[in-house]
């Protein structure tokens, strides 16, 4: 009995820890939710051990049932953003700490907390996008509508310049007593989303897409 609820105890600490993670960065499946799909796989986890003592049931069984159950926890994270898809990485995240659960339901205290370790060092300290590609770009194309200024191009160049991004080609059109702008910019992600940001704090700028 002690161990069931050693094991309670652990499964929430561990989902807190990632849960803290993806609180911190404002994501879906926050400190609650992590520890609620932490700690339900890992009893899940430990009744089927249960019945495997009592009974002569296949725990393997209501394991299967989990990563199941969890895969549709995962799907609801995913959205799609015209034609983005977020989310991504929230539903692997949820998969994953179902599976940490399901290793301390089992007893495996160790590799379950070396895995957190690990999902943490990575989330927080390893900036994958710098590390591996940092020197790719990639094409943007910018949907912009300004107040009439005949020198908006030259401000956006210069906010451009600023994080050393470079206005590839564009188009002008005026409809509505407003500039309406299409302009592709190849960039890093990091810096235009820096771009973007300064961008849409010009006075000018009525509506910003991408």
């Amino acid at each position: 009995m002690f161990e069931m609820f050693l094991k309670i105890v652990i499964a929430i600490i561990l989902g807190g820890v990632i849960g803290l993670e993806r609180e911190y960065r404002d994501k879906p499946a926050g400190f609650r939710t992590n520890i609620f799909i932490c700690l339900g796989s890992a009893i899940f986890t430990i009744m089927s051990l249960k019945m495997l003592t009592l009974y002569g049931f296949d725990p393997g069984r209501i394991a299967a049932q989990i990563v199941t159950g969890v895969g549709f926890l995962g799907a609801g994270a995913i959205l799609r953003s015209g034609n983005k898809i977020r989310g991504l990485t929230t539903a692997a995240e949820v998969w994953l700490v179902a599976s940490i659960g399901m290793c301390v339901g089992f007893g495996h205290y160790i590799v379950a907390t070396f895995a957190v370790v690990l999902v943490v060092i990575l989330q927080l300290f390893v900036n994958w996008d710098s590390l591996f590609f940092g020197g790719l770009k990639k094409a943007e194309v910018l949907h912009i509508k300004t107040k009439p200024d005949t020198k908006i191009f030259e401000k956006i160049e210069k906010i451009g310049k600023k994080h050393k991004i470079s206005i590839g080609n564009h188009s002008f059109a005026k409809k509505d007593g407003l500039f309406n702008l299409r302009i592709i910019v190849p960039s890093q992600r990091r810096s235009f989303n820096k771009f973007l940001e300064e961008l849409a704090l010009l006075e000018e700028v009525v509506d910003l897409e991408n």
